[in-house]
């Protein structure tokens, strides 16, 4: 037989075995922790790196018109060009919402009074403007 078994062996085998099982510690929770969630950190590195490059490069800060510019850029701007303006453009900038009637649709005094009163706007404030 070309093995053979050394003397004793089997004998201490047991006092062997408890010595070496008590010397190995359990890793702990962290070692086991760490190796487990590697695979999530990755995802999530990538995840950002994607989030920050479609940020970068598909919606660019910046590149409508006028943006970027100081209030008193824009100010500016307006006040060199005002000619260039028209009204209803100007109404529409100031007043999104604002929906103006057509050149050939009459209102009643009925519908400026309700829109005057619901605007709050006083009498003094027309006679002001005028």
């Amino acid at each position: 037989m070309p093995f053979k078994v050394p003397e004793d062996y089997f004998e201490n085998f047991s006092v062997r075995l408890s010595e070496r099982i008590h010397e190995k510690k359990s890793p702990e929770f962290a070692g086991r922790l760490i190796p487990a969630l590697r695979p999530y950190f990755a995802i999530a590195v990538i995840a950002v790196i994607i989030l920050v490059a479609v940020r970068i490069f598909i919606f660019q800060p910046g590149t409508g018109y006028m943006n970027g510019l100081k209030s008193y850029e824009i100010t500016a701007n307006i006040e060199d060009n005002i000619f260039y303006y028209s009204e209803e453009i100007i109404i529409e900038a100031v007043y999104p919402d604002f929906v103006s009637s057509s050149p050939g649709e009459d209102l009643t005094n009925e519908e400026i009074i309700e829109y005057l009163v619901n605007e709050d706007i006083s009498i003094n404030d027309i006679l002001n403007a005028i």
